[in-house]
Order: C-alpha cells, then structure tokens, then sequence
C-alpha cells in the first residue's frame, strides 16, 4: 500500500478497513478500534567535519515506522456493517496451479449493480438480504467452481473464535432458512444470498465475509459443481 499524497506536512491513505495489514485491536460498545503503522524510509545521514573541508556519507537508509489507532465511531450506525475480505486461493489442478477468486457484494438479486470498493463497508438494514457473488478473477479456459465455505467474522480474521457459517462443506446451514442459491450459466461464478444478522457479543462489528471454492471439471457428471445442492 502507497500513499496517494506526500507533502512537506502529510502523508495520505486511502484503503478499506481489511487492507493495508489494519487490525481490530479493541472492541467498545458504541466503537471499534483499529490499528496501523506507516513505515517510511529515511533519507541518507551525513557527517560533515570543518565545515565543508571533508565529509563522510553514509548511504544505507533508516527505516522508521509511525504507529496510530483509529476509534470508529459505530453510534450513528443502525443496521450491521458488512465488508468481503478473500482469505485464501484455492490451489487445483496438476502441478497445483493457484487460482485467485474475489467476493462482491450486490444491491439486488440480479446481480447487475455491485457495491464499488469505495462504498465498503456497506450498510445493510436488518432483515434486507446480502447478495455475494464468488467468481475466479480468470475465467477464460477456467474450471467451474463451487463455494466449499463461506462464513462471516467481526474481525477480518478467518480465525476468529467468533463467527457465523453460512456455507459449510458446500452446503447452506442448514438451521438458517434465509440462505438462498441462484442459478448462473458462468463458469467459475457462484451467487447465494442470506439475510442480514449481528453478533451478539459485538453489535457494533463489522462483518467480514470469508469463502473458500472447490475447483471442478466442468465435464464430470460426477463432480460437486454437478451435483450442486442434491448431496446436501
């Protein structure tokens, strides 16, 4: 991550809350706090004897680094907060090829109108549904793919001993009647929906998504893409 602006008084970012190496480190009830450091590398020192009779430069830089944390006031906020964050690539395939995939998030059900990277993290009333689409970044010459996992954290940790699955072992929760599949024709694309929720231990959170995929042949009858939700 680089700075968008550097002066003689300021040094600007710009990045969503999971980018950047942030961290939550701190949960209140009305806010969260998050964490971070900018690193900056120093310019040369220099050494200067009898005034400009002689000089000794050294040329290896200093590195230095500026903590800072940020309240995020959550107050004014009256519907959960959700924000997709992609925790790992899914290796398949001979010889292991890694594959990347993103997580969008959609205004509706038609999945024509995506949330930009700068409205994230979305707000969401209670009781409206989110609509997730996991598409590989690659789709040409690209196996079909089918969502393995999917679950939501109040931390952008996978981790996180607090959370919610969604999809587990490639099928919805089965205790949660709000998780919805949608058909697409696309190769290496998968929609689902559910509806919105919050933690009860952190009311306040955001609420990171996770999903991990499963890599199929898009010719085996036999293959979990094919066989979708009839095994579940």
């Amino acid at each position: 991550c680089r700075p968008t602006l550097v002066n003689s008084t300021h040094v600007i970012f710009f990045a969503n809350l999971s980018e950047c190496g942030t961290e939550v480190i701190k949960y209140r009830n009305d806010s969260v706090l998050y964490h971070n450091e900018v690193r900056l590398r120093g310019s040369p020192s220099r050494v200067v004897r009898q005034a400009d009779a002689i000089n000794r430069t050294r040329v290896e830089g200093k590195l230095r680094s500026i903590s800072f944390d940020c309240w995020y006031d959550m107050t004014t906020v009256k519907q959960p907060i959700y924000a997709p964050h992609i925790t790992s690539f899914h290796k398949g395939g001979r010889g292991g090829s890694t594959k990347g995939f993103k997580i969008t998030l959609y205004h509706d059900s038609n999945f024509s109108h995506a949330f930009t990277e700068q409205e994230y993290p979305i707000n969401v009333e209670m009781e409206k549904e989110v609509f997730v689409e996991v598409a590989l970044l690659r789709r040409e010459q690209s196996p079909d793919i089918w969502i393995n996992r999917c679950r939501a954290t109040p931390s952008a940790d996978y981790w996180d001993p607090v959370r919610y699955d969604l999809i587990e072992d490639g099928c919805p929760n089965a205790t949660d009647d709000h998780i919805q599949y949608y058909n697409t024709s696309r190769l290496g694309v998968r929609r689902f929906s559910f509806q919105t929720f919050r933690f009860n231990d952190y009311p306040s959170a955001v609420v990171f998504l996770h999903c991990q995929i499963q890599f199929c042949d898009p010719a085996d009858a036999y293959s979990r893409c094919r066989r979708g939700l009839n095994i579940c």
